[in-house]
């Protein structure tokens, strides 16, 4: 008879490394509170062997991707106007960095260009929130609907993200987005 055992890893909600506890205690009890979707979709997220650090992003970025177990997402985010950054807006950045990592795990993808990278997160944040759209929660997409196109207007010509999202923008995968969830953008 053979035993055989499978062992699942589990990530974790952790403080990044010289980032204030009492700061991330706070985000930890007053957020979890503000955005319950977000902190099911991290909590998703860890159960899938990633950890997330809260911690302080030098750039602004909202969020970030390291190899194949982590995601740090950037103090401030947790901050900022809730009508600029509502708990949708959110979800989807956490989403696109999640989708970095299921990148990075395809072995597959180890000479993909940071174009392919970011296009790829682009589009699972893009499907992942169809679905949860499909479900009844329609803050995601409607975000993405309003804020891709102005990320890709606004953005610099020739950045990896800039070419990912041009390309993703005029997927009819995109425009079927659109018709189905409201929005002119292209």
């Amino acid at each position: 008879m053979l035993l055989f055992i499978s062992f699942a890893y589990a990530g974790a909600i952790q403080r990044g490394i010289n980032f204030p506890e009492k700061q991330y205690n706070k985000i930890l009890l007053d957020n979890q509170k503000l955005y319950p979707r977000l902190w099911g979709i991290v909590d998703e997220i860890t159960r899938n062997d990633v950890d997330v650090y809260i911690t302080h992003i030098k750039n602004g970025s909202p969020g970030r991707t390291r190899g194949n177990h982590s995601i740090s997402m950037n103090y401030k985010t947790f901050f900022r106007a809730s009508k600029n950054y509502p708990e949708g807006r959110l979800v989807v950045v956490m989403l696109h960095e999640y989708g970095h990592i299921l990148f990075n795990r395809n072995k597959n993808n180890k000479d993909a260009t940071r174009t392919d990278r970011e296009y790829y997160a682009f589009k699972y944040s893009v499907k992942r929130s169809l679905t949860l759209a499909n479900n009844g929660y329609r803050e995601p997409i409607r975000q993405l609907i309003r804020h891709l196109p102005l990320r890709l207007k606004h953005g610099k010509k020739g950045s990896p993200h800039n070419i990912a999202l041009k390309k993703l923008t005029q997927e009819d995968f995109w425009l079927d987005t659109i018709k189905q969830y409201g929005g002119t953008h292209r």
